[in-house]
């Protein structure tokens, strides 16, 4: 399982356009082969700050969401907006004991 944590910082104003957005791009990631879990979190305090919290089965699903049209396009539109995407990967080591240890130990 690889965990994707991305921080989107907003233009204040754009929230409602970048909520609307997300009702096309959401669908289309959580229908790609080895999306397990795709959700958008807004920050309490501060409704111009995002937090994608993803998960994919492997890296090859990660590859295949990455090369996506519709992430070229959710990309255009952000950057558009003017807001700010940081994000990294992350592999589950500890915390569910139905899932196995990637890591070997």
């Amino acid at each position: 399982m690889i965990t994707i944590v991305a921080h989107m910082q907003c233009v204040p104003g754009t929230e409602l356009e970048i909520l609307e957005a997300a009702e096309w791009f959401i669908p289309a990631t959580r229908a790609e082969p080895g999306c397990e879990e795709f959700l958008l979190h807004c920050q309490v305090n501060d409704p111009a700050r995002f937090v994608w919290y993803e998960n994919f089965t492997d890296q090859a699903a990660v590859d295949a969401h990455v090369a996506s049209p519709h992430v070229a396009r959710w990309f255009e539109l952000i950057k558009r907006l003017g807001a700010e995407n940081n994000y990294a990967l992350y592999r589950r080591v500890a915390g569910n004991s139905d899932a196995a240890r990637e890591d070997g130990r």
